[in-house]
């Protein structure tokens, strides 16, 4: 069964933050004392491994092992970033004890992999700008993933984040930026950044291991998770930070005095019919408009669910899922969309009469005055035809 390894909750926890941003501070100097003096040496000759020499040194790090270092560092600040910036669910103290210890193990374990001679990418190559073989592949193409995958994690999340602080996307699924290329990019990041970060320090067959342990965990657990989440806190319904189209609805023939329509703010006492009116048709505007986006995506992502390809059943189950997901979105949004021609019909239906027959009063005297005035025109004008000789006297 599935578990989440983070709490959803939204909520302060001070203590379990302290005590996860210390564990991540803490890391990166276990990684320097590693790489800048070989600690754990005599584990690796306990195994019968020999220790990688520490080179030339500036402030006592290789530039091979400058780039491993800033690589732990990343990955530390990145996290208490995260936590302390983007995040909003509590950080309880088991979860910040189990998250931050596994860290800082993994990213040990990919420190002691370079400076052991059987492992490291730099014992064929060297670790200094002189060696003919610096930089390794393995170096060049682990820092590459691995910057690739940071910014893919980080600017998602802070997309996401800004999208998530406008009042008016509460409850809405986040699908624009760069989680329009993928659905869930910014874990696609983060397995990027993993597994970049141990290519780089224990050459091809660790970073083949890194990369698929977290890329399974994401797709057996991560997904499913997540997926479950979103869909018990609300159905699936994307919307993205493209503009939306904009529609016109009629406005009523007079201010309404049944409150057919849900959420209408009440008119204050300074705002006019017409000002009120306005603001009816505004709030029937967004909700049309906000409508039909859901069935525009919804058909968008069910004819890219649809596409035909070598699938395996894992693939074959998701997809099925989220097309699944996709309609029921879509039946809502066309439910909602038939209320609403029900409730504007009602609003026009159930106008207020003695505002029509005030309305129609208005216009009957205007009327009338236009019709005596044009009378005493053509009067004029006839007795001028008439009486010529009178009128030049």
């Amino acid at each position: 069964m599935s578990f989440d390894a983070l709490s959803r909750n939204k909520a302060p926890s001070p203590f379990g933050s302290t005590i996860f941003v210390g564990i991540r501070l803490a890391e990166p100097l276990l990684q320097h004392a590693i790489l800048s003096r070989n600690l754990g040496s005599s584990l690796i000759r306990r195994f019968g491994g020999h220790v990688l020499p520490l080179g030339t040194s500036v402030h006592g790090l290789t530039p091979y092992r400058l780039i491993l270092f800033l690589m732990s560092a990343g990955c530390s600040f990145k996290q208490i970033f995260w936590l302390t910036t983007v995040a909003e669910q509590e950080m309880p103290v088991p979860v910040a004890l189990t998250i931050g210890t596994f860290n800082f193990i993994l990213n040990g374990i990919n420190s002691l992999l370079f400076i052991n001679t059987f492992t490291s990418p730099a014992t064929y190559t060297g670790q200094d700008l002189d060696d003919p073989g610096f930089p390794p592949t393995p170096l060049l193409i682990g820092s590459t993933v691995y910057l690739t995958g940071l910014f893919l994690e980080l600017v998602s999340e802070l997309q996401r984040k800004r999208f998530k602080k406008d009042p008016k996307n509460k409850g809405k699924h986040y699908s624009g930026g760069l989680f329009h290329l993928a659905r869930h990019i910014n874990y696609t990041g983060h397995i990027f950044m993993r597994g970049g970060y141990a290519l780089a320090a224990g050459g091809w067959i660790w970073g083949g291991i890194i990369t698929a342990m977290f890329s399974y965990d994401f797709v057996t657990r991560g997904i499913p998770v997540l997926d479950n989440y979103c869909q018990n806190r609300q159905p699936l319904t994307f919307f993205s930070m493209t503009d939306i189209p904009q529609t016109d609805v009629s406005r009523p023939s007079a201010l309404p005095t049944a409150k057919i329509s849900r959420g209408n703010a009440p008119a204050s006492i300074d705002q006019s019919s017409s000002e009120y009116l306005d603001s009816i048709e505004e709030e029937w505007n967004k909700r049309v408009d906000m409508e039909v986006e859901t069935l525009v995506d919804g058909m968008v992502d069910l004819v890219s669910l649809a596409s035909i390809g070598d699938k395996d059943k894992f693939r074959i189950a998701q997809e099925s899922f989220q097309a699944q997901s996709r309609a029921e979105s879509m039946v809502r949004a066309a439910n909602s969309l038939l209320s609403i021609t029900h409730s504007m019909k009602l609003l026009l239906l159930l106008s207020d009469e003695a505002q029509l027959a005030h309305r129609r009063d208005a216009e009957l005297k205007i009327v009338q005055e236009e019709k005596n005035e044009a009378r005493q025109n053509v009067a004029k004008l006839l007795d001028d035809i008439l009486h010529p000789a009178s009128t030049s006297k």
